[in-house]
């Protein structure tokens, strides 16, 4: 069976894992100030026929957009929608994970099952600074980004924003690079995405790459989403080692 990834928050950049048969984004790249959200029609005008297709959608408790695909894809046999509960980096990370799984040909009950479990690892760290962030996670008092001070926050595991810490660093880059440095073992691989950050992306792609095996890079194809108005810079991987090498090998 041939099958395809969808996402709805971010376009991937590079990655052997993604290729036209097995990952497409539900909306092209995004011109600039131009926000979209997916409607009912991109969600139907992205699921080819021919193939079964696996949407990854924004988490539910940030925007509308699995509410959006559910009824866009109600009643379709080679269609099925899952609520990555992250977004940029991490949604990057989840679908590097499902193209990987489909290019080994499993079942798709399976495929499912396995992207499921694994959304349950995924860590997504992001800086944003418009202090929309901020507000979301109720702490209003992190609402400005000082000189040198950098809030980072986290996606919970129900999708949902939460603070994590106050970084001490010369850019956001560097502030995202220190989090992530924490958890990130030699060898293991790791997403990058941004919105209007691409500087401060190729600063944390240069960080990181001293540490991981392999890195993902992907810009944002949505402005829509509450904390993004301002732009973000994010950084996703595995939490656990055994999740990431879940189906034998890194997936770049």
């Amino acid at each position: 069976m041939q099958y395809r990834i969808l996402t709805d928050t971010v376009l991937p950049l590079s990655g052997a894992a993604f290729s036209p048969q097995t990952f497409a984004p539900v909306l092209p790249r995004l011109s600039p100030n131009a926000p979209l959200c997916p409607d009912i029609e991109s969600y139907r005008l992205a699921c080819r026929s021919g193939a079964f297709n696996i949407v990854l959608t924004a988490p539910a408790q940030l925007s509308g957009s699995y509410a959006t695909a559910r009824a866009a894809l109600c009643g379709r046999q080679d269609a099925v929608v899952l609520d990555s509960r992250t977004f940029g980096a991490g949604q990057l990370l989840l679908a590097s994970y499902a193209a990987a799984h489909a290019k080994q040909g499993r079942f798709s009950a399976r495929i499912l099952r396995d992207i499921q479990e694994a959304r349950k690892s995924v860590r997504c760290f992001f800086v944003a600074p418009d202090g929309n962030a901020a507000v979301l996670a109720g702490s209003q008092r992190l609402s400005v980004v000082l000189p040198f001070r950098f809030p980072v926050y986290t996606v919970g595991r129900e999708g949902e924003i939460r603070f994590f810490r106050t970084i001490l660093a010369r850019s956001p880059a560097e502030a995202l690079a220190a989090v992530v440095c924490l958890y990130l073992k030699r060898g293991m691989s790791a997403a990058i995405a941004h919105d209007r950050c691409e500087k401060e992306a190729n600063r944390l792609f240069s960080h990181l790459s001293a540490v991981c095996g392999s890195i993902q890079c992907g810009e944002s194809i949505r402005t829509d989403l509450p904390f993004g108005r301002g732009g973000f810079l994010s950084a996703a991987f595995f939490q656990s080692e055994d999740s990431f090498y879940a189906y034998g090998r890194p997936f770049c």
